[in-house]
């Protein structure tokens, strides 16, 4: 890692002065838990995920279904490079991270995620090994999920 450092001048939310209130105050601010950094950097986790409606949509088979999240953040402190996962979901609803399905596009996951959703199968446009990879994965967390009932 290199270890040059930069002089750097930070404003606090706090510290801003405008009429509107600011979540982070004090000891809710989120801080790096190895220097005490405020600065971090930012990376969306897309992830397939199963969620369940309370009403029946019309063209679906059963009240849960499958879609394309951003199911949490990766943080990395801008000082220390200390590493941090949070999820916005739970770990049992997530049925395989975009990043599994090696390189696919976000349209192809949408499209054979919709038609899996109305079929509980689905006929890509573009016959690739991600489609196979996400068909794949559905089935298994679906096999998981009934063998924890």
């Amino acid at each position: 890692m290199n270890k040059k450092r930069i002089i750097k001048s930070i404003i606090l939310p706090d510290e801003l002065e405008s009429g509107k209130s600011w979540y982070p105050r004090g000891e809710h601010r989120f801080n790096c838990d190895d220097c005490g950094s405020l600065i971090f950097y930012l990376q969306k986790i897309m992830a397939v995920v199963q969620e369940t409606s309370e009403y029946q949509i019309y063209t679906y088979k059963d009240k849960t279904y499958y879609s394309l999240r951003e199911a949490g953040f990766n943080i990395y402190c801008a000082e220390c490079g200390s590493f941090k996962e949070i999820y916005f979901y739970d770990n049992n609803n997530i049925v395989c991270e975009f990043d599994d399905l090696e390189y696919a596009e976000v349209e192809e996951v949408e499209y054979c995620l919709a038609q899996y959703n109305q079929k509980k199968s689905y006929i890509p446009r573009y016959v690739t090994g991600t489609t196979n990879i996400l068909l794949k994965k559905i089935k298994e967390y679906e096999q998981s999920k009934k063998k924890r009932r």
